[in-house]
């Protein structure tokens, strides 16, 4: 049955809920992307297909039954884990209902898809908006919604400017990630949409400098190079991306120590003075974990393993952990709490996955170059992140590009 003008010109429940969802991004990120989750959820729950979502499961293929079958050895392995926390457990459940926004995210009005993109924009430029407030004016949303301090509620609200640092720099790599749909939306507009992209660019950019954050940058410039290639090779750009970055995953023991190494001495080598104190603890915190995989290779040491070694040692007179939580990369985090067995079906996911991408987006140029930066900007960002691996924030994040990527595949 044909639509009727009504329904052409009025957006529907799929579209409002996903648009809804991408305008909340600078209220949900606002905390260090604490309200990510239960947004992405609650859209995606309203938006998802429900009547053809046995359907859409049977599409996915061997890709999806991989990304669940991975999540479900995540939950077995709580089982030998000497952290065994249930805390765990709602960022696997995330990692399946965050399927429901990207498939409900596909949808075909045009209505649907103006509003979307149009959502998507507004909610990036806000987000980038208050990140400069945060920076340039002392925090003053981080520390408005801080818990109040102790000693009674006559008290100030206070925080320390380095966990505020941290909620900010969490949003600013979320912004890092939906930079790239966001930017293949705009650039259906022509020179108008280019001059928008380059504004966001630079702005993002000088957030950057402004925090600063070294991780960020370097992903920006990595996905860079990915996402002009598939401008000119969208199917096998995007499909080469998703595989290398599998490579690097099962590769990661074998060559972060190394890399760490590599690095400190180019900074010596360019700079003259000693690397910063992070790199400087990554070099230890990876050749830790790496010792600690070697021990557990096949199984891993389980869920939330990471937290339960306490050794330390000591870094330009200062004791630190070795593993700080995580060992501060996710492969490597991967490695060693699910072993040999969860790298290798992470990363069979992430190959099968980016293979249904590259054939999905191999007739829409921009598209796959969304795609394929926002894959290597949030591989370098995981990869080097000072976050863990099950941060719900991330996850949520991810859903969110992945949903953007949808809605930009065709033109406004």
């Amino acid at each position: 049955m044909n639509q009727s003008p009504l329904a052409e010109d009025h957006f529907s429940r799929a579209g409002g809920a996903v648009s809804v969802a991408f305008a909340a991004l600078p209220f949900a990120a606002v905390a260090g992307g604490l309200g990510l989750a239960p947004a992405a959820v609650i859209a995606g729950i309203v938006a998802a297909p429900w009547q053809r979502l046995a359907r859409a499961a049977r599409e996915g293929g061997f890709a999806l039954l991989l990304f669940a079958t991975f999540l479900g050895w995540c939950a077995l392995s709580l089982a030998w884990s000497s952290q065994p926390l249930p805390t765990f457990l709602p960022t696997l459940a995330f990692g399946a209902l965050a399927m429901l926004l990207v498939l409900g995210a596909g949808f075909e009005r045009t209505a649907d898809l103006n509003v979307a993109q149009r959502a998507a924009l507004a909610g990036l430029a806000v987000s980038m908006a208050l990140i400069a407030i945060e920076i340039g004016c002392n925090y003053p949303v981080g520390r408005a919604i801080a818990p109040p301090a102790p000693g009674g509620a006559g008290y100030a609200r206070e925080i320390e400017t380095g966990a505020l640092q941290a909620f900010a720099g969490r949003t600013l790599a979320l912004v890092a990630l939906w930079i790239w749909p966001v930017a293949a939306m705009l650039h259906r507009y022509r020179w108008p949409g280019w001059i928008g992209i380059a504004l966001m660019a630079g702005g993002l950019v000088w957030l950057c400098r402004a925090l600063p954050n070294i991780v960020i940058m370097a992903a920006l410039a990595v996905g860079l190079v990915p996402a002009l290639l598939a401008l000119r090779w969208p199917r096998r750009v995007v499909t080469l991306t998703a595989v290398s970055i599998a490579a690097g995953l099962v590769a990661a023991p074998g060559v972060s120590p190394t890399l760490a190494v590599f690095a400190g001495q180019a900074w010596r080598a360019a700079t003259g003075g000693d690397p910063p104190f992070a790199l400087l603890a990554r070099v230890d915190t990876w050749s830790y974990a790496t010792g600690l995989i070697r021990q557990k290779p096949i199984w891993g040491w389980g869920l939330g393993a990471s937290r339960a070694f306490d050794e330390t040692h000591s870094i330009v007179g200062f004791s630190t952990p070795y593993l700080p939580g995580s060992p501060q990369s996710a492969p490597m985090q991967i490695w060693l709490e699910t072993g040999a067995v969860g790298a290798v079906l992470a990363a069979a996911a992430l190959a099968a996955l980016g293979r249904r991408a590259g054939d999905a987006l191999a007739e829409d140029r921009p598209a796959a170059a969304a795609a394929s930066g926002a894959l290597a900007a949030a591989f370098v960002i995981a990869a080097l992140g000072e976050f863990s691996v099950w941060a719900i924030w991330w996850w949520a994040g991810l859903a969110i590009c992945a949903a953007m990527v949808r809605v930009s595949r065709r033109a406004p």
